[in-house]
């Protein structure tokens, strides 16, 4: 079995998620001298333990230098693989797999590269929506927003321009982020599941780019503080085991991990 989950809003909080009556919180990323992301002490303990039994694969949309800043898994919790770059690099024991690599590039070969398309979308990537864009390990670009405002007719556009390219754009928060079609959470999964003869998937996310992952799991997990939850339940309604947490924020890794280590054990 591999338990394949999502970062930030799912196993790793920042500094919005601490409130005051919660105790016992650990510092797991951090930047310049500036504190990023928190884990509860519980929810490193349970981690430990998931990750001990059966084959724990982080899978986010952070970059590889993002993702590298994690220090859990620097020290205290060795991965055999993870998953950055929303599934358009694999990482094993700390090196890229040039299999999956070459397989990835020679996919972008069919759409023009991020960077064509910072061009065709300066309309909205320079315009006052926009705080900063990049991208991202050369598979995607995402913007910040300065605010959560954005008129539906320049996002509409956006879409029109980005789809017509072979690009998917998705909004979450303050983020939007094109991302080539082809790339998901879901299909480095299913090559690892392969690789290590695995045929049962643990999953969990918050964010609809996490639905492709959940809506191939054998048991999903949902934190309810997430737009899964909020927007997109309808889209995993056929899915016969999706576990929708009861507590909201850093809270909601301890429940679902101790859930977690109930179906393994």
């Amino acid at each position: 079995m591999i338990f394949a989950s999502d970062l930030d809003r799912t196993l790793i909080y920042s500094n919005f998620f601490l409130k005051p009556d919660i105790t016992n919180t650990v510092l797991v990323e951090s930047k310049a001298e500036k504190q990023i992301s928190h884990m509860t002490e519980k929810s490193l303990k349970l981690l430990n333990i998931i990750n001990k039994k059966i084959l724990f694969i982080p899978t986010t949309t952070r970059t590889t230098e993002q993702f590298k800043r994690i220090s859990i898994f620097n020290n205290s919790i060795p991965l055999k693989y993870a998953v950055v770059a929303n599934g358009a690099i694999i990482l094993k024991n700390g090196l890229v797999d040039l299999h999956w690599q070459n397989y990835i590039l020679s996919q972008m070969k069919n759409l023009i590269p991020p960077i064509e398309l910072i061009h065709k979308c300066r309309f909205f990537l320079d315009s006052e929506y926009v705080n900063s864009y990049r991208c991202c390990d050369n598979s995607f670009l995402y913007a910040v927003l300065k605010s959560y405002l954005i008129t539906s007719e320049d996002f509409e556009k956006l879409i029109l321009i980005a789809n017509r390219e072979g690009y998917l754009v998705t909004r979450n928060t303050k983020k939007v982020y094109m991302i080539p079609n082809f790339i998901n959470k879901w299909s480095p999964i299913k090559y690892i599941m392969e690789i290590e003869n695995e045929d049962k998937l643990i999953a969990a996310g918050d964010s609809y780019l996490d639905l492709p992952l959940l809506n191939n799991s054998t048991h999903g997990i949902i934190p309810s503080h997430g737009e899964l939850k909020n927007r997109y339940k309808d889209n995993l309604k056929n899915h016969k085991n999706i576990y929708y947490t009861k507590e909201q924020g850093i809270l909601s890794s301890d429940e679902f991990l101790e859930n977690i280590l109930q179906l393994i054990s």
